[in-house]
Formats: structure tokens, sequence, C-alpha cells
């Protein structure tokens, strides 16, 4: 797989590293609850919303603009190491020009190395921040909704297990990871308001809203 193609799994990477590490935004010093206050718990499915917001306008152009650039540069190297290619078949073996045209070839194929290294960790470090910046409004307006709820605590999960896709143990891992919560009410999740709420478009129905609407069942 080419470099540049490559470039867009980043962000399915940063996506399983926030739900595997439980990414935190730093929040102020709680402050003393009363104790007779009134617990109530919500849930809210951060990986979905995380999900939509990196795939939002906000977002995606940038790393649409970033691919093409990154495309353009990559097949113009590779152009350049075709030709080179090309006029080494024409060459006798041992002459000067065909030492020299060797030299050129090598020396463009290091090029195309580095620069698959280098657009590797400018990728991870350019997804990683919109990844943090995402998760800072998505983890805000969870905050926003479940206060005008009237909820004190948020846990993060998805209620459904029928719909794990893995087929392998690392991804399958990472989707057990993202569901903390074995059991949880359905009609306490707020991930649709805080949907609402961002300005996010409504999520299609899936085979996974379907095990949520049966508790996971």
């Amino acid at each position: 797989m080419r470099t540049y193609e490559r470039a867009g799994l980043w962000i399915a990477v940063s996506l399983a590293i926030v739900v595997a590490l439980d990414l935190r935004i730093p929040e102020r010093a709680a402050t003393a609850q009363p104790t007779n206050q009134i617990i109530r718990v919500a849930t809210v499915d951060m990986f979905q919303l995380l999900e939509s917001m990196i795939d939002s306008d906000r977002y995606k152009p940038a790393r649409d603009a970033r691919d093409a650039e990154i495309k353009s540069k990559y097949d113009a190297i590779l152009a350049e190491l075709k030709s080179l290619e090309t006029k080494i078949q024409l060459i006798p073996q041992g002459t000067p020009e065909f030492q020299t045209t060797m030299s050129q070839g090598q020396a463009k194929e290091m090029e195309r190395q580095q620069f698959a290294q280098q657009v590797g960790r400018d990728q991870d470090a350019f997804v990683a921040s919109q990844v943090k910046e995402a998760y800072a409004l998505v983890h805000a307006a969870v905050n926003e909704s479940a206060a005008a709820l009237g909820y004190t605590h948020v846990f993060t999960t998805r209620t459904s297990a029928t719909n794990m896709k893995g087929d392998s143990l690392a991804p399958v891992m990472q989707e057990i990871l993202a569901r903390p919560l074995v059991r949880t009410s359905t009609t306490d999740d707020i991930t649709d308001k805080v949907r609402v709420r961002l300005g996010l478009p409504e999520k299609a129905a899936s085979t996974d809203d379907a095990g949520a609407a049966n508790g996971g069942r």
C-alpha cells in the first residue's frame, strides 16, 4: 500500500487510541457536593460522536486537502523514479552514464523512502491534533447536555455487543474496551442529544442501533 493511501488509516488508529487509553481532557477541581444529592447517571457513546466529529466538515476537508497534496508529491517522485528506471534499461552497462543514472535512481529511491517516513510522522501528529480538539468539543457538549437534563454523572459506553466487527484480537479488544458498562438503561443514553447540540448529522440506523434498542441482547 502506498504512503498516501496509508494516511487515511491514521484516523482509525487515533480513534482506537482515544478509546483504549481513555483519553481525558483536564477539568477544574471537583467542588464539594451536598451529601443528600440525588445521583442521576447517563451514558453516552463518545466513540460514535468522536467518529462523527472527525468525519464532519469541520475536520475532513483539511485531511482531504493534505491527502491530495501528499498524493501529488508522492506521484511526482514515483514518476521521476520510473523515468530513471526506463532510462537505465536503454544505457549500456559499464558506461559512465550507466553508473551516473544508477546513482540518480538510488538517490531518488532514498528520497521516496524518506518522504514516506516523514509523511507518516506528519500525518500522525496532524490527525492526533484533530482528535484531541474534537474530543474536547464532544466532552464539553456532553457536560452541557448532562447539566441541562439533570444528570450528575455520565459514563461513556456502547450499549450493544451484538455488532462487533473485529476479526482478530486487537480490534476485538478495542471494541470490548469501548463497552465498559455491561448493563445500562437505554432511556438514559444522551448520545443523540449531544449529537444535536454539536450540530452533527443524524446517525443512520444500523444493526448496532437495533441491538441497543434490545438492551444489547
